[in-house]
């Protein structure tokens, strides 16, 4: 049975970069032939004005670059706007599951996008990745809107649980995954090995907005 999976790249200081750990996975769902989709919050300009990159240029600590020649341009929207298009998105595509990828810097964004996914479709699992979910993840899976937390490398853990949600199996001993269950307990499995990165399909880059390959 193929699977729609569909990942919100939380990035509302709006760096522009490649998630390539986002691609990664993304790419090796569709080389099994599940279908994806990326909804990216980077053109929206949140918080534009007060992120980390923008503060030390203008503190002079190097030169901010002016890309709107590229194309790069932000549309510097409300925060209930995106909440809009999110749940636009997930009504449009229908997903059979939703992955949300966070940093320290992007948590509260994105457990607050959880929020706004479950309050739109409520039977939609929802796995949280990323940095902060290695080295939180108990303070991620204890918010209401979160299923399943990747306290690892995603690679292969996404692989399997896509590949194991599929078939109608059970998922609750796949390495690197946290899984709560109905009664709330927290079903911790541990770290696995390593991914083998010679093994992964190459990053589609055709995922992503053009936008973040000009910085």
């Amino acid at each position: 049975m193929t699977m729609r999976f569909l990942m919100l790249y939380v990035n509302d200081t709006s760096n522009t970069k490649v998630p390539l750990g986002i691609l990664n996975i993304l790419s090796q769902l569709k080389q099994d032939g599940h279908e994806v989709s990326i909804f990216d919050n980077s053109k929206y300009g949140l918080e534009l004005e007060i992120n980390d990159h923008t503060i030390r240029g203008h503190l002079l600590n190097f030169q901010l670059l002016d890309l709107e020649p590229y194309g790069v341009t932000y549309e510097k929207v409300t925060k209930e706007y995106v909440d809009q298009e999110l749940s636009r998105h997930i009504e449009d595509y229908q997903p059979d599951i939703i992955g949300i990828s966070i940093t320290e810097d992007t948590s509260n964004t994105g457990v607050h996008f959880a929020q706004v996914c479950k309050e739109t479709k409520p039977d939609i699992p929802v796995i949280m990745g990323g940095v902060f979910c290695m080295t939180r993840p108990d303070r991620v899976i204890a918010h209401n809107a979160v299923d399943i937390v990747c306290i690892g490398e995603g690679e292969v853990a996404v692989k399997n649980l896509v590949a194991r949600m599929s078939k109608g199996e059970s998922i609750l001993d796949i390495d690197n995954l946290w899984i709560k269950l109905p009664s709330g307990e927290i079903k911790k499995n541990p770290i696995g090995p390593p991914s083998d990165l010679e093994t992964l399909p190459y990053p589609d880059l055709s995922l992503v907005d053009d936008r973040h390959l000009y910085a």
